[in-house]
């Protein structure tokens, strides 16, 4: 075999096996490092979405506490009876105060089982209040509008078949057991403003009558409700919403389905892929796929963006409405996923910088390899490879003994120089091997056998 093309060999198998250790331990590492980062990265992505939840469930909450506070307050009012329904002016007193500074309440009712009530309402800079039930009004009902220091400013009679105790909010709260629960009306439209919203409503009894049943209601637009759901910060790109069992969301102009005039929730509840938002009707898809879960946090793809989506039921609510949140995964992990391909970039540079640095290794040292006496000889050029082993000198594979059992210093035969010769022999077969010429003393002349008087 041609020394040089085995030089080569030698070569090519020394980087091949450079490159694939190289290559196996970094494919290894990123592989480990993959599947390590899609678990966090799933783990993280679902909490969150809880936490973004849990924020959006808090506003919610945050947006309904007052009002049931102040339905609270007004039924021991009632309870201490000083919310007795005939009295305008006096429960103006109390609620024109109160109603300005909300923002959540448009309307109050006070009513009983006989069929009077006391309604107020705001009108631009004045108050409005409605009294039903008065005697002798003959199927009409009394019309008051008031200035903001309860100065009455005019009166008419309205001929109306309005009857409180037939209104949801009335009927619902009697079916209540504990007179200290607040009842909350499914969405419907108000009987005066022709608006969408649900009331809250609680009752009592008091003490000169338990036979009478007193009810205390306070009106929630639906639109209020709507744009705290939507003006709810769910991310950069994510989005929160209201919905109902069946994927259909709460409209965000509800004003103008108002104006249309009808009492069916499909007017105010529209399909998904009218809402406006492609994330909002990809994430109801697939929690209708899902059967519906709550409190689970779903995976789902919005056009080339893979985001998360979860549904909680309304805490303490009648009516059964979920607010979803949906939030594309980038915005949880957009400086993350920025410096994640910063990462590959940097592994990708480290990776081809070791390729390289393989490659100058197995050529430096390859020369070193040359410079190595060769364990082959080649039997067609035979004298020309033992005179470059001569000329290379003695090695760990290569040794020079001068005379097989002749020893040149007394000139006589001894066994002390074939014992010598026989150990190196011994010692190469009994390691990776090596090569012994005899006849070439320690300098690397050659000295020939002919000391050794060998009859052939």
């Amino acid at each position: 075999m041609n020394s040089s093309l085995r030089q080569r060999s030698i070569r090519r198998i020394f980087l091949r096996d450079i490159v694939a250790l190289v290559v196996f331990t970094a494919g290894a590492i990123f592989a480990v490092w993959f599947i390590q980062t899609d678990r966090i990265r799933e783990q993280l992505s679902q909490d969150q979405i809880q936490k973004v939840a849990d924020q959006a469930i808090s506003e919610f909450n945050g947006f309904f506490k007052p009002i049931e506070q102040t339905l609270s307050i007004f039924r021991k009012w009632g309870q201490a009876g000083i919310l007795e329904p005939a009295g305008i002016a006096s429960l103006n007193a109390k609620f024109i105060p109160i109603l300005g500074d909300s923002g959540q309440i448009s309307s109050i009712m006070i009513a009983n089982t006989e069929g009077v009530e006391y309604f107020l309402i705001r009108d631009k800079d004045t108050w409005l209040t409605r009294s039903t039930g008065l005697k002798n009004a003959n199927g009409r009902v009394l019309w008051q509008r008031w200035d903001n220091s309860g100065k009455l400013l005019d009166k008419w009679w309205e001929k109306s078949a309005y009857d409180p105790r037939r209104r949801p909010w009335f009927q619902g709260v009697l079916k209540t057991e504990s007179e200290g629960r607040v009842f909350w009306t499914s969405p419907y439209m108000f009987f005066t403003m022709k608006t969408f919203g649900i009331t809250a409503s609680m009752k009592w009894h008091p003490k000169s009558n338990s036979s009478r049943t007193y009810v205390v209601a306070l009106d929630v637009p639906l639109m209020k409700i709507s744009k705290t759901i939507t003006d709810f910060s769910a991310g950069v790109n994510g989005k929160t919403f209201l919905c109902n069992h069946e994927g259909y969301v709460l409209a965000q102009n509800i004003d103008s389905v108002s104006q249309q005039g009808s009492n069916n929730q499909s007017r105010f509840f529209i399909p998904a892929e009218k809402y406006g938002y492609p994330i909002v009707a990809a994430a109801l898809d697939a929690w209708l796929n899902a059967a519906n879960p709550q409190n689970e946090s779903l995976g789902f793809k919005s056009g080339d963006k893979y985001c998360w989506a979860v549904f909680r039921n309304l805490p303490g609510k009648e009516f059964k409405l979920f607010i979803g949140v949906a939030v594309p995964e980038n915005d949880f992990f957009g400086k993350v996923y920025s410096k994640q391909k910063l990462t590959m970039l940097i592994a990708a540079a480290i990776l081809i910088g070791g390729i390289m640095l393989a490659f100058f290794l197995v050529r430096k040292y390859s020369y070193q390899l040359k410079d190595l006496p060769t364990q082959t000889l080649n039997r067609t050029d035979l004298a020309s490879d033992i005179l470059k082993l001569v000329k290379s000198g003695e090695s760990s594979i290569l040794e020079f003994k001068s005379t097989m059992r002749m020893n040149l210093k007394t000139g006589k035969p001894g066994k002390e120089i074939e014992l010598a010769w026989i150990k190196g022999l011994v010692a190469y077969m009994n390691t990776a091997g090596g090569i012994l010429l005899i006849g070439v003393d320690d300098e690397g002349n050659i000295t020939g056998i002919e000391a050794d008087n060998f009859e052939n």
